[in-house]
């Protein structure tokens, strides 16, 4: 397993590369807010229809997100499929396999739409082959409620 380097990571010099791309979802993976969050920054913008706010805008409230995930699940896993680099933006196609800690698991397809501005992610936004509907919408929204992290 590769750690992300202090080089690639913490540095104010993101680059959008595979092997950055790679070492960011890597992150995600290992639940490792802190290297995920040196990417972001209070310009940034966090959207994913599987949180409770869809729309994170800021270090603060992205930092508030991902520790809700974090803290609900027992396992993330996220393979890249497919990878596109054009200059400043990259697309990325993942299968998503996470377990949530009630039990649950989730097995599904994503994809994800990076932007750099300024040597840090501008716009992380993912797109699901799903409307966010039924149980598991409700279930994210019940424990953001109940589990909401104070940060």
């Amino acid at each position: 397993m590769r750690f992300l380097s202090e080089k690639i990571m913490m540095a104010n010099n993101y680059e959008l590369n595979r092997e950055n791309i790679e070492l960011l979802f890597e992150s995600f993976s290992n639940k490792d807010i802190e290297k995920v969050m040196s990417v972001f920054d209070n310009d940034s913008i966090f959207i994913d229809a599987h949180y409770p706010e869809k729309e994170m805008i800021g270090a603060h409230s992205i930092r508030r997100g991902l520790s809700w995930s974090i803290n609900n699940m027992s396992s993330m896993k996220f393979t890249i499929l497919n990878l596109w680099i054009s200059e400043d933006k990259a697309s990325v196609e993942v299968f998503a396999q996470h377990k949530l800690k009630i039990g649950l698991k989730l097995n599904f397809k994503e994809v994800f739409i990076i932007e750099i501005k300024n040597q840090k992610i501008k716009r992380f936004e993912a797109f699901l082959p799903y409307p966010p509907f039924g149980f598991v919408n409700f279930a994210s929204k019940l424990i953001w409620k109940i589990f909401k992290p104070k940060i």
